[in-house]
């Protein structure tokens, strides 16, 4: 978006979020070097700390002057993060509109969605930018009710809305329970309905587009075919998606590739220098450029490591018990609408190179349980991927939305949104302040 010398990164340019498996994605069309290079005349809004929108990696590259913006997040970790890099100069905002160097920044969260992701409104007097980042849900209407009366004055053109049009985890592709055509139907109904909580937010706020954001990645695991299954959300795409789906709303999904121009408050689209793209020439391409440059290379099967099972398995009761302990801790905190995850189970089966393998169950506030192969949430991990995450080097969270581990849940048509949400959270809180305990403790009998 245009305006004066100021930018908003949302993403990194490639991620890595797993042990086993890279997720690279559209090349950028402005790489890391040249925003990097501006130094402190950029300010970078982080939306939230999951890896796929903040990698600390890439941020070590820019001047430790760098302004940062974030929100007001209960937990300060994405502030922790930073900080452990090195920024100092960091802002978090709220529901209470702050100006920063000529823009006004809000953000909006949502706790019985996640504590830890919020939707962002930019305002200057040109025009007015909302990225929903991983909020794509309807938004709640006191909610609405901010944004609409900060947003009054504001043509329709001069409103940038963008939201998440396509799958942010493995389901259904790393599922056992469904056939593959299955999966392809699940898959699209589930990004259908995602696009369609995008354009009733367009609706609910009086504009008549909304823009793809999100999704343009590609799952590459060994001897998986995720790259060939996952969906390109790209406007035309989505257009015929919803058509299909027989969803209709009065807003339009412009097509906007990397380097266009959003001009504002005319709204209107400049195409960058090249043009003529077509989208399936685009995707085979940077499918190729990563084959070429030996990216896939770097991609593991998740059955590739023996180990002395004895420790190994002690350290993955260790993990599984503390998880336990985290969703009790978290249930009666601050997660109460959780309630329900009590007495739910999550069964972790470790594949292991020699064909053995070991098998866990936890009962959420019962611990470590008798093994249950149809669990609410069963999940089937190398031994190799496994080690990773329990030495602090990856996380939980990859085995889902990484694409590291293959699942099924039970029944089958239960989500279990809940258990998904307190993997995630864990994750997090394993790596960076349980792992290295673990590691101390658990380590040298393992190697």
């Amino acid at each position: 978006i245009k305006h004066s010398d100021r930018y908003v990164l949302t993403d990194p340019w490639y991620n890595k979020p797993a042990f086993g498996s890279w997720l690279p994605s559209l090349a950028p069309y402005i790489h890391p070097s040249y925003l990097a290079a501006l130094g402190d005349k950029l300010t970078i809004l982080v939306s939230h700390g999951h890896d796929d929108h903040f990698d600390d990696k890439l941020f070590e590259i820019f001047d430790k002057k760098t302004k940062f913006i974030t929100a007001n997040f209960k937990s300060p970790s994405v502030v922790n993060r930073l900080n452990k890099i090195g920024f100092e100069n960091i802002v978090t905002v709220g529901e209470e509109e702050q100006t920063i160097d000529g823009l006004d920044y809000s953000s909006y969260i949502v706790p019985d969605l996640s504590h830890d992701d919020a939707t962002y409104l930019i305002r200057s007097e040109r025009g007015a930018v909302i990225h929903a980042n991983d909020n794509w849900h309807e938004f709640t209407e006191p909610h609405l009710n901010m944004m609409r009366t900060r947003l009054s004055s504001y043509s329709k053109s001069s409103i940038l809305l963008f939201s998440q049009t396509n799958s942010a985890s493995g389901f259904p592709l790393n599922y056992r329970n469904f056939t593959a055509d299955e999966k392809q139907k699940i898959l699209k109904e589930k990004v259908a309905k995602m696009v369609a909580g995008g354009l009733q937010n367009a609706v609910s706020l009086g504009i008549d587009r909304m823009f793809s954001y999100a999704g343009f990645a590609t799952a590459y695991v060994k001897d998986k075919s995720y790259e060939n299954e996952g969906l390109f959300p790209t406007s035309e795409y989505l257009t015929q998606l919803l058509h299909e789906q027989e969803i209709s709303y009065p807003v339009v999904i412009p097509s906007l590739y990397p380097g266009d121009s959003v001009n504002l408050p005319s709204g209107e689209i400049e195409k960058a220098f090249v043009t003529g793209y077509q989208d399936s020439d685009i995707k085979e391409v940077t499918d190729k450029f990563y084959d070429v440059y030996k990216v896939k290379d770097n991609c593991i099967s998740y059955r590739n490591l023996e180990l002395g099972t004895e420790n190994f398995e002690s350290w993955l009761n260790y993990f599984l018990t503390e998880f336990d302990s985290f969703v009790r801790s978290r249930v009666q905190g601050p997660d109460s609408h959780y309630t329900k995850l009590i007495g739910k189970k999550l069964s972790l089966q470790c594949e292991l190179e020699s064909g053995d393998s070991i098998c866990k169950t936890i009962q959420f506030g019962d611990g470590l349980v008798a093994w249950d192969p149809r669990a609410n949430k069963v999940c089937y991990v190398g031994a190799a991927t496994l080690y990773s995450i329990l030495k602090g080097e990856a996380l939980f969270e990859d085995l889902y939305t990484g694409y590291n581990a293959e699942w099924e849940r039970f029944p089958e048509n239960e989500y279990n949104r809940d258990i998904v949400m307190l993997i995630v959270m864990f994750s997090y809180v394993y790596r960076n302040r349980l792992s290295s305990e673990a590691k101390a403790r658990f380590f040298s009998a393992s190697e």
